[in-house]
């Protein structure tokens, strides 16, 4: 492959570790280096490169996607949360019923010094 080539899909490279969420906004400048390389490419590396070139297409479902595990994740941190709220409430609850018992144990005591 000539050193131009190479050049060029080493830039390539840094462009997909953009994050995805990026591409599937603007993959142009993928396209941009497909289109500068297309011809001098073998056909496998090209039709590799191709769908990639064309992320915006995915754009929809990857931030439909997105918004789902959010919304998971959210529905997850809930039940998390719930479970510490019911922990707390069932700690209160046997402090309460201690203190309740108190003033029987107390009564009893009493009775027994009388």
């Amino acid at each position: 492959m000539l050193d131009h080539i190479k050049a060029q899909l080493q830039m390539l490279i840094t462009h997909l570790e953009l994050d995805i969420s990026i591409l599937v906004q603007d993959a142009g400048s993928i396209r941009e280096v497909l289109n500068q390389t297309k011809d001098d490419l073998p056909p496998s590396l090209r039709e590799t490169i191709q769908p990639v070139a064309f992320l915006e297409g995915y754009g929809p479902k990857f931030f439909s996607a997105q918004s789902r595990l959010v919304a998971q994740e959210a529905q997850n941190n809930l039940g998390i949360k719930e479970g510490q709220w019911i922990q707390e409430i069932l700690s209160v609850k046997k402090t309460i019923d201690l203190l309740t018992e108190y003033p029987v144990e107390i009564n009893k005591e009493l009775a027994t010094i009388n």
